[in-house]
């Protein structure tokens, strides 16, 4: 039986930015013996997103939201829905990051030579491949560059871009902090 990664991501009104996520993410590779499921909280988008979510990926489990959820309580409402199903990780996705192909790979792989650790990965600047936009944080709050020493590094918190949380940490800190609309939530829970 597959391990189960449960995706999840929160949209409003950013169409083609969103299928262009969802794109890199059906067409990247997963490691053998594990599964994705995704679980989109459609924030009241009025741009046509969850139609052609719909008909592009018809397998996204699609959670209403009324347009006052924002990120941090969107991505609550996506994990609620996802945690029912308890899979063995859950993978925070902003819709504006573009996965490489071999992304869900080196997550997973991070995860199983850490086991019980918050997995973070890095976004680059789509102009820019050398510019680190989101990732890990230091205790100083600076991006750390997982280039600088080609190891895993450790971080103090992190932003909400890409994140893979194991069931376990999920059963022990449960979904993130409903104070936090919009922002802060991600470095909160990191803390």
């Amino acid at each position: 039986m597959n391990k189960r990664i449960a995706v999840l991501l929160t949209v409003f009104n950013r169409r083609e930015t969103t299928l262009t996520c969802l794109e890199s993410l059906f067409s990247g590779s997963v490691p053998e013996g594990y599964s994705i499921e995704v679980y989109l909280t459609d924030d009241g988008c009025t741009d046509g997103t969850t139609d052609a979510v719909r008909e592009r990926f018809p397998d996204v489990r699609i959670v209403a939201g009324d347009g006052s959820l924002y990120w941090n309580r969107g991505m609550i409402a996506a994990w609620n829905e996802a945690a029912k199903s308890d899979p063995e990780f859950y993978l925070w996705l902003n819709d504006d990051t573009t996965l490489l192909s071999d992304a869900i790979e080196n997550l997973i792989r991070t995860a199983e030579k850490n086991p019980g650790c918050i997995i973070v990965g890095t976004c680059h600047a789509s102009d820019n491949p050398d510019r680190i936009t989101y990732g890990g944080r230091d205790t100083d709050m600076r991006l750390i560059d997982p280039t600088d020493n080609g190891k895993t590094s450790r971080c103090r918190t992190f932003n909400g871009n890409i994140v893979l949380v194991p069931a376990e940490i999920y059963r022990k800190l449960g979904t993130l902090d409903p104070v936090f609309r919009h922002s802060l939530g991600d470095f909160d829970y990191g803390l």
